[in-house]
């Protein structure tokens, strides 16, 4: 790694060695929008499946979203050691984290949902194994027992900082990202076909998906999309979210391909991009994180108390989310 003038070490920037012009890049609201789609389709497929059959495929969004922003975010930081790395990615996703676990605990116990199970998953989040934690029990994600557990949701977030634990030295790789990319890719077909449990849980089964995101923001440097791009990309994304539960080999691809196409599609003016840099909109992905942490456990939690009633087990767990999310955002993430 390169060697600051105080001799600490800094992140490597090989990829990041892009013109000033995108080194020093506006905030792209527009993604906030994006963020917004994601994380409302993650929502209302959570809510009721039947509602948005591959709306669970919102994450898979988030995933490009993620690798993209994280490598457009270290750009502008490129003395940053990857100590301070690792202290701002932990500052900006352990408050919320460790305030929901104890919300969901505190309201999960009088129903008892907080089985031993539980909360083993709930402190492997902490630390960002989650996902292993629930794979080590051959939780299916869209089976009944999965639906029990209010901390099933983390398991993304521990596919996101396993990542983070290789994202300075693979941002240096192109050549590795290159690679290691259709390699994920690869491994996540033949998972899917062969233990999709395995290909949804494991972090390099998922890495297609975060290092397709750095790959985008290389690629953005070396032409200007055009708009159109944008509007396939959204036909492509809200595709996947209508597919089937039963078609995720295909529809998995279709919107991480969508996601990829909205990224840069939305960075030429247009009306596309003007819509998703819209108030409403933006604000909402701006608490996303938040939005994502709590609407799992409110929406466990509700059907476990009002098991026959859709309003009370639905819609005012997701009312609650957002305001519960609102002030997180405020309170907590900033």
């Amino acid at each position: 790694m390169p060697i600051s003038g105080r001799g600490r070490k800094t992140l490597p920037i090989g990829i990041l060695a892009l013109p000033t012009r995108y080194m020093q890049g506006t905030y792209r609201t527009e993604l906030d929008g994006l963020r917004a789609l994601a994380v409302l389709a993650v929502l209302v497929n959570h809510a009721n499946s039947a509602w948005l059959s591959g709306g669970f495929l919102g994450v898979d969004c988030f995933f490009v979203l993620s690798g993209y922003v994280v490598a457009r975010s270290s750009v502008s930081r490129r003395s940053e050691s990857s100590g301070n790395f690792y202290q701002r990615r932990l500052r900006r996703l352990q408050p919320a984290l460790v305030v929901m676990l104890l919300g969901s605990c505190l309201l999960s116990w009088p129903s008892g949902l907080l089985t031993n199970s539980h909360l083993q998953t709930g402190l492997f989040s902490l630390v960002g194994l989650s996902n292993l934690n629930l794979l080590s029990q051959s939780l299916d994600y869209f089976g009944a027992s999965a639906a029990d557990n209010p901390f099933t949701h983390t398991w993304s977030l521990g596919v996101e900082e396993q990542f983070y634990l290789l994202f300075p030295y693979v941002i240096s790789k192109p050549r590795w990202l290159l690679a290691l990319t259709p390699a994920a890719l690869g491994l996540w077909i033949s998972l899917q076909m062969q233990s999709p449990e395995m290909a949804f849980y494991l972090m390099p089964a998922r890495f297609w998906e975060l290092g397709l995101g750095i790959l985008l923001w290389r690629w953005s440097s070396r032409w200007e999309p055009k708009p159109l791009i944008g509007f396939v990309g959204l036909a492509a994304l809200l595709s996947a979210f209508l597919m089937p539960l039963g078609w995720q080999l295909w529809s998995t691809p279709l919107a991480v391909a969508g996601s990829s196409a909205m990224i840069l599609g939305l960075s030429p003016a247009s009306g596309l991009k003007t819509f998703f840099s819209g108030t409403v909109l933006a604000a909402t992905g701006k608490r996303a994180y938040g939005i994502y942490l709590w609407h799992w456990p409110l929406l466990v939690i509700a059907r476990s108390l009002w098991p026959a009633d859709p309003w009370r087990n639905s819609l005012l767990p997701l009312i609650a989310t957002l305001l519960i999310a609102w002030a997180s955002y405020r309170w907590l993430e900033q």
